[in-house]
């Protein structure tokens, strides 16, 4: 994937799937007030403004690119490019967290 994912526990008092209990006609509120724990999974840091922007532009230049050119030749030139400048970002990325 392109962005990491970012893992994240909330805190809750209670779990709040659990439904509320009722004697009779009278609501009653979980029983428990433990502290339950929810791990977020599958979610990223939410892109930034200028990251959209950046990719809106990317998509528009290849767009462009694919409609005026030989189909086939252009779109596989372009997957090329993409994958090797995603690979630098990925290697770029590495090297400044090792340092």
């Amino acid at each position: 994937s392109w962005r990491p994912q970012l893992a994240e526990s909330m805190r809750w008092g209670g779990n709040p799937n659990e439904a509320a209990r009722k004697k009779g006609e009278v609501m009653h509120p979980r029983g428990s007030f433990e502290i339950f724990t929810d791990s977020v999974k599958d979610q990223c840091q939410p892109w930034l403004k200028w990251e959209k922007e950046a990719a809106q532009g990317l998509c528009a230049l290849v767009k462009d690119i694919l409609e005026s050119a030989d189909a086939d030749e252009v779109r596989s030139n372009v997957l090329v490019r993409l994958n090797q400048e995603r690979m630098q970002y990925h290697s770029d990325k590495e090297a400044v967290v090792s340092e």
